[in-house]
């Protein structure tokens, strides 16, 4: 889909493609301004509000144009139904009627000068009001390309004679001739309209009818006819943990998982490969093949690994909060690049990132879309690494003082705001609050004060010397202790923004 047009309103790729750079280690993010995450929580999608306050009360973010087919099993969607296109051109489109044993589907069309002058319009940049109104869709079962047709009908302010077409074999109506065609310029006054019917007909070679999207036009006028099975809108293919059962994922919601759905799933997550080496890209497409939007976060995503039976979050760790929708027959893009070491900077358009320092194991990604009356959306992936051992990030020192170990990060005593602070870490008893981490989630930029505390937990208790942000990413911005079990043990760690360690030393 048309990612700017989407905000707006797949495979595993050949090596790493768009990765270039090295990138922050702990894991990447958007350049916008992040909402933080709880280290001890998990991302949300963002509520989507059905209207927007300065429109229409009855316009809904990704909303289309539906209809099912009477001439076979295929329902279709047109999006979207309202467009600006160049030069002060608004355009406005609905399926007026759908395909019957009488009649092809019909579309209506308006297009309406919203300046306050007059202006000729290049008829050639505005779909569907171009000379002739085709869309190309290449069938991945048999290779060959197919192509739809809005053909203008006598009902159209710029045309007086209708189009040849026939019922095919298959019983979908297709065109017997090139389609009328419509002026190349066109001069409205301002605030002036025109208005056209189109049929929706099918190329005369064509067999069936295809299913995918179909997009009509470019740049700002184009919309997208997508076409589904409206029997068996749900995946084609078999799932390789299609007899895995696993929890649900720890955001207080059921998750719909991609190896659960079967022929009649509307909405999905569908990963293009569900099992690879590391590093890799793994590549996902919301799937919405309902009559209506499904609406939440399209910065919104979530990646966690399964361990024991548990599922941990492990990236991201804040997300930008705008409202948008998939609308019906859209899908919407997400990547997760995979590396076991650093992660290298990748600069795709899609939701997700690169995400270093993950071990072998079985992870799910969530999407940060998903209708009101069902739950979360999500797959599982299998990605073949060793298994993630902690060390330290290097920039620290460490000593031996008075039984304890020392760690001094570069920010202690650096002379600049925040202002120092310590954390100690020792054992303790079980502890009613103790959440486990796993090496994965160390890594992460909230816990960058504890990688370099966790390699010398054997030798606790350990002292962590760094500065208020370093220790807030710990144990929270408004605590002073956190409880945690990492390899077996149960841990205590208490902060003192003072520069005091909270053991038997001093300053």
């Amino acid at each position: 889909m048309d990612r700017r047009r989407f905000l707006a309103s797949l495979g595993v790729a050949a090596g790493l493609a768009g990765c270039s750079s090295v990138g922050d280690p702990a894991d990447s993010s958007p350049s916008e301004t992040l909402t933080p995450v709880d280290p001890s929580e998990t991302t949300t999608p963002t509520e989507t509000p059905e209207s927007t306050p300065d429109d229409d009360p009855e316009f809904r973010l990704g909303d289309a144009s539906v209809v099912s087919l009477e001439t076979g099993p295929r329902t279709l969607s047109l999006s979207p139904p309202v467009s600006r296109g160049p030069d002060g051109a608004v355009v406005e489109m609905r399926f007026a009627g759908t395909a019957t044993a009488d009649s092809p589907a019909r579309v209506t069309a308006t297009l309406t000068n919203d300046n306050d002058w007059s202006n000729t319009f290049r008829l050639r940049e505005i779909a569907p009001f171009q000379e002739v109104n085709t869309a190309r869709l290449r069938d991945l079962d048999t290779d060959r390309e197919t192509t739809l047709y809005l053909a203008p009908t006598a009902n159209h302010d710029l045309v007086d004679a209708d189009p040849g077409y026939e019922r095919g074999p298959e019983g979908y109506w297709q065109a017997t001739e090139v389609p009328p065609k419509l002026p190349s310029t066109l001069r409205l006054a301002p605030g002036e309209s025109i208005h056209g019917e189109y049929l929706l007909l099918g190329y005369w070679e064509r067999r069936g009818f295809p299913t995918g999207r179909y997009q009509f036009g470019y740049d700002e006028s184009a919309f997208g006819i997508a076409a589904w099975d409206t029997e068996t809108p749900g995946p084609t293919r078999d799932s390789r943990f299609e007899d895995r059962v696993v929890p649900d994922l720890p955001d207080g919601d059921t998750t719909d998982w991609y190896h659960e759905a079967d022929a009649n799933a509307g909405v999905y997550l569908e990963p293009a490969t569900e099992q690879a080496d590391a590093p890799a890209t793994f590549t996902f497409e919301l799937v919405n093949h309902t009559a209506d939007p499904v609406p939440g976060n399209p910065y919104d995503w979530g990646l966690y690994k399964l361990v024991d039976g548990e599922w941990f979050h492990v990236a991201p760790w804040g997300v930008n909060v705008p409202a948008s929708a998939v609308s019906p027959g859209e899908r919407f893009d997400y990547a997760v690049h995979a590396f076991h070491g650093d992660s290298i900077r990748c600069d795709d358009e899609a939701t997700g990132g690169a995400v270093g320092h993950l071990g072998g194991g079985t992870y799910a990604v969530r999407a940060g879309f998903s209708r009101r009356d069902s739950g979360t959306n999500a797959a599982l992936v299998g990605f073949e690494a060793p298994a993630l051992e902690v060390t330290p990030t290097g920039e620290a020192t460490v000593e031996t003082r008075d039984g304890r170990t020392v760690v001094t990060r570069p920010e202690w005593n650096d002379g600049d705001h925040p202002a120092n602070a310590t954390l100690t870490v020792q054992p303790t008893g079980d502890a009613a609050d103790a959440r486990r981490l796993i090496p994965e989630q160390v890594y992460r930029r909230p816990f960058r004060g504890l990688r370099d505390v966790v390699p010398y937990l054997s030798e606790t208790p350990v002292v962590l010397r760094a500065d208020e942000h370093v220790v807030d990413g710990v144990v929270g911005y408004d605590a002073r202790r956190r409880a945690f079990r990492y390899d077996g043990e149960t841990y205590v760690a208490e902060a003192d923004r003072d520069g005091r360690e909270t053991a038997t030393g001093s300053r």
